[in-house]
């Protein structure tokens, strides 16, 4: 038998592809489901931030992460606690070496530093989308309304990103050039 709406076979007395019953009814095989507040607000990088996608916008941002998703005030503490954490680990090493080794002449400050570098960013690519996902929903429950999608990257908060990161970077090699 040919189902009346789509033409095609119906088995079953039902069709397969459309859904069309005999009696007249139509089972509805694609459920509309309600996005959440979250992806709305979100939008096209919903799914990037929930499944850990954007690991290469991470590990280049650092904590600047948060500053380009509209948290700046985080973003700017989270920088200068990295960069804090990046200084004195090179402090303790340097001192533990000076104090075991005395007579130690290679100098370590560029592993040091690359290795203290890899584990801020490891940290970061670990747990900066959780972070940010928790952010943003305390961030809409505070807002009386469903918000539909508020793509909170402006594009001059992008260039502040950007430049917080290059001088960031710069001013760790010209440290490296004055130290050589």
């Amino acid at each position: 038998m040919k189902c009346v709406r789509c033409g095609r076979n119906m088995r079953y007395h039902f069709c397969l592809h459309c859904g069309y019953m005999l009696n007249g009814n139509v089972i509805d095989t694609k459920k509309k489901i309600e996005a959440s507040n979250i992806e709305k607000y979100l939008g096209d990088d919903y799914n990037d931030v929930l499944y850990n996608e954007n690991i290469k916008t991470i590990f280049y941002l650092g904590p600047l992460y948060f500053s380009y998703h509209n948290h700046l005030f985080l973003g700017t503490i989270l920088l200068i606690l990295d960069s804090l954490f990046i200084i004195t680990s090179r402090i303790i090493t340097q001192m533990f070496f000076n104090f075991c080794i005395q007579d130690f002449c290679f100098n370590f400050d560029l592993v040091i530093l690359i290795i203290a570098f890899s584990i801020s960013r490891l940290f970061y690519m670990m747990f900066a989308n959780n972070i940010y996902l928790r952010l943003t929903k305390r961030k809409i429950r505070s807002l009386k309304k469903t918000v539909l999608k508020i793509n909170d990257r402006s594009i001059m908060k992008i260039i502040i990103s950007v430049l917080l990161v290059l001088l960031f970077y710069f001013s760790g090699f010209l440290i490296l050039a004055y130290r050589s």
